[in-house]
């Protein structure tokens, strides 16, 4: 679903004339309200922020999509009508929309957590706050499946009888043996079982992943940085440090202790404007002097080796130091 949806919307927005046929679509529309959104984004491989929009406006403007598709289809090239056709035929299946009504609407809440996370400031605390709100949603529409599936139904039902079509069970054999197989001859059933219920049982699983235990120990790092130096104690910052004691130097809890009360002392005296992220603490702080490998190595005598002998170099004198 996910990759046809990129794939209409690059068709859609890339090019001027089918674009200007989208739009046509959309003006030319009986809709008492016109909708906010009249472009389509392509699919980000990166910024899940992207994903979201592009998935939940290619919801909205799904009507006016299969009218332009429509449009496309008799155009003298021969090329673009046969992938306005392929397209059209792809978007009218009944798989397709009721999975489009189940990720726009579960993506609506995850939305706002995308943003959060990718914002310059990354404030974790409240996106881990954001993020059990997201699961007790998400576990509560899991256990009234029923009664939440129904709604994505009835609304994917909707679209369907306004573009023509009907939500029916897709063909199958008699007895699969590479999936469940399924008694049952009501669409609203079959879907539920098959697409509903196993993408948010996914969905949970995969947010309780990503947001585990080690997650929420590992928060009160967020005290290092000094806009937040009264948010937690030292004790507790302390305490998610050592989770990295493998990384931190050979030194007494003490002297990291001392080390983090000094820290907080140094910015509760500062008056100027604190750093409010991570990168911003950085330029405040100073690594310790080292003598510097590169200038024993590359000296004037050997000023014009190339930079393959310069990085073997540096890998000897790293190993053998």
């Amino acid at each position: 679903m996910v990759v046809i949806v990129g794939a209409v919307s690059v068709f859609l927005s890339t090019s001027a004339k089918p674009n200007n046929i989208l739009l046509a679509a959309i003006e030319n529309t009986d809709a008492v309200s016109l909708p906010k959104k009249t472009k389509l984004k392509a699919m980000c491989t990166t910024r899940w922020v992207e994903r979201h929009d592009s998935i939940i406006t290619f919801r909205e403007l799904f009507p006016y999509i299969v009218n332009a598709l429509d449009i496309i289809e008799e155009d003298f090239d021969r090329d673009v009508s046969t992938k306005a056709v392929s397209f059209s035929s792809s978007i009218k299946r009944s798989d397709f929309l009721v999975n489009l009504e189940i990720v726009a609407n579960l993506f609506s809440y995850t939305k706002d957590l995308s943003i959060r996370l990718q914002s310059p400031k990354q404030d974790l605390s409240s996106a881990f706050s954001h993020f059990k709100e997201v699961i007790q949603i998400f576990e509560a529409k899991r256990n009234n499946c029923d009664e939440e599936f129904s709604i994505y139904f009835k609304n994917a039902s909707e679209v369907a009888s306004k573009i023509g079509e009907e939500i029916k069970i897709p063909r199958l054999c008699g007895r699969q043996t590479n999936r469940n197989n399924i008694k049952t001859s009501n669409p609203e059933d079959w879907f539920r079982i098959t697409i509903y219920i196993p993408f948010i049982d996914h969905f949970i699983t995969e947010l309780n992943s990503r947001f585990n235990d080690r997650f929420k120990d590992i928060i009160p790092l967020e005290g290092l940085i000094p806009a937040n130096n009264n948010k937690y104690k030292t004790e507790e910052i302390l305490k998610a440090a050592l989770m990295y004691d493998e990384d931190i130097p050979a030194n007494s809890h003490l002297e990291i202790q001392a080390e983090l009360e000094l820290w907080k002392t140094k910015w509760a005296n500062t008056e100027n404007p604190k750093p409010q992220t991570a990168v911003e603490t950085l330029v405040h702080s100073t690594a310790e002097r080292s003598f510097s490998s590169l200038r024993r190595l590359k000296n004037y005598m050997r000023s014009s080796m190339t930079e393959d002998r310069l990085n073997g170099l540096a890998v000897l004198h790293i190993q053998y130091t």
